[in-house]
């Protein structure tokens, strides 16, 4: 009887440490986030229908907003199995909606700087969602900064023996209509910029 109580209680135990590692995990995904597609919806629900195509979103009901790729958000995990494949996305503490986890990634910690104009120095530069890394594809809607256009750099990050410029930037295809929620961000190679 008492090696059976001794059972239960290291099973108790062990539960008990395997629910505080999921919550911990839970809200250690909390963070900043910026998008990766060229347009992702803000649900009110993960259940609701929403179509999202090159020409933008089916507005559907349920839909509170959406972002577009190069927009930082805050966001975190929710509890649940329906949330699995949701954040939830915040803004001063208020709930906003659900974003797919796929249609994100982690936004980089960076050196921040005071707002500094630059332009474009070379043909062109192509802008990154993370140094060196995702650079916003054609497929999402690529984005390519031409030359001598003027840009705002707000922080910088150096990743081996490369500088990145953090940009804060206004640009939306012509064709399109202005989307996403408050500004959009990209990284470029210091060296493609010259200060103005």
């Amino acid at each position: 009887m008492a090696r059976c109580a001794k059972k239960f209680l290291l099973l108790m135990m062990l539960s008990l440490c395997f629910f505080v590692l999921i919550s911990t995990a839970s809200y250690a995904a909390a963070g900043t986030f910026i998008v990766k597609h060229k347009i992702a919806a803000i649900l009110e629900d993960p259940r609701m229908k929403h179509e999202i195509s090159d020409k933008g979103l089916g507005l559907l009901g349920g839909i509170n907003n959406c972002v577009v790729h190069g927009n930082v958000i805050e966001a975190e995990t929710v509890k649940g199995r329906k949330f699995r494949k949701w954040l939830q996305v915040k803004s001063d503490g208020k709930v906003l909606g659900f974003v797919e986890k796929k249609s994100v990634i982690r936004f980089p910690k960076y050196t921040k700087m005071k707002p500094e104009k630059f332009w474009i120095k070379r043909t062109s530069a192509r802008l990154y969602l993370a140094p060196g890394k995702k650079t916003i594809s054609k497929k999402h809607g690529g984005i390519v900064l031409p030359y001598g256009m003027t840009v705002v750099g707000i922080g910088q990050l150096k990743r081996g023996r490369v500088t990145w410029t953090l940009l804060k930037f206004d640009y939306n295809d012509p064709k399109e209509a202005p989307l996403g929620i408050g500004d959009r961000y990209g990284w470029v190679k210091t060296s493609q910029l010259q200060r103005i």
